[in-house]
């Protein structure tokens, strides 16, 4: 479950912005294959481990708040999900060290 700084859950705009298609809904819940929930699940604990490095490396470089949003926007940028990932904060936290 993804839930912002303000405190909004969001998991489900992010999944269904993606363009997956459901295989139904049961009452108002979402209804997927077991292996699809299994990669979300990975894909959302992938997320969270992202911004919690993001927001870490801004807490120890704040003069680097550019840098570091630009490194986080890196991580999402490519239309496959699953190419998404930590490499460019990895990068960049190992270039200000």
């Amino acid at each position: 479950m993804i839930v912002d700084d303000n405190g909004t859950e969001w998991t489900e705009d992010l999944i269904g912005n993606s363009g997956y298609q459901y295989d139904g809904y049961d009452d108002t819940l979402p209804v997927m294959t077991m292996k699809d929930y299994a990669w979300w699940h990975d894909y959302i604990d992938m997320y969270e481990a992202v911004h919690d490095k993001a927001r870490s490396l801004l807490d120890e470089y704040q003069d680097k708040e550019k840098e570091i949003l630009e490194a986080l926007d890196e991580c999402f940028e490519s239309s496959d999900y699953n190419d998404h990932g930590m490499g460019p904060l990895l990068d960049l936290e190992a270039e200000l060290k």
